[in-house]
């Protein structure tokens, strides 16, 4: 029962597509849409999560104040 590796015949795209996949880091360039996608994925998001974190945080903190949760 096992040990029939070769009896599906693998699709030559999908084999091409593995071994891009695993040498993703030999064709990779940058170029002013990488670093522009780099950019945002590093800085800007966890900059914007940050600042709606710390808005709320403090909004929040305000708000227990006032209904007398938090002293």
């Amino acid at each position: 029962m096992a040990g029939h590796n070769n009896s599906l015949a693998m699709d030559p795209a999908l084999i091409k597509y593995a071994n891009m996949y695993v040498n993703r880091h030999k064709y990779f360039r940058w170029t002013q849409r990488t670093a522009w996608i780099s950019f945002v994925y590093v800085v800007a998001v966890p900059a914007l999560f940050g600042y709606v974190g710390y808005v709320t945080d403090v909004s929040l903190e305000f708000l227990s104040r006032e209904i007398g949760g938090l002293h």
